[in-house]
């Protein structure tokens, strides 16, 4: 919407503008009720679920892969093991 310029009256733009809207065209949804943002991982949380992950180690875990290599050095399961164990506790949150 445009100000005219002395009359004080706030005028609806022309529909050729460029600021006007398009045709059909609908207002973008509000995300972030619908999608509520992943909890932030506590190195904390990691070190409390595998025990033999020392905090120092948590602290040094950059990307969910990482976890995912450590889980499966700390404790000698398989890769698609470490992942799923890794995958079902990290459900939720962000790294």
């Amino acid at each position: 919407m445009t100000k005219a310029s002395n009359t004080g009256v706030i005028a609806a733009p022309n529909p050729g503008s460029p600021t006007a809207p398009k045709a059909g065209a609908e207002a973008a949804p509000n995300l972030g009720a619908a999608h509520p943002r992943p909890l932030k991982i506590r190195r904390k949380d990691v070190h409390d679920k595998w025990q033999m992950i020392s905090d120092q180690e948590a602290n040094n875990l950059r990307a969910k892969s990482d976890l995912v290599a450590m889980v499966q050095a700390k404790y000698g399961v398989n890769p698609w093991q470490a992942q799923n164990e890794v995958d079902a506790w990290a459900n939720g949150r962000d790294f």
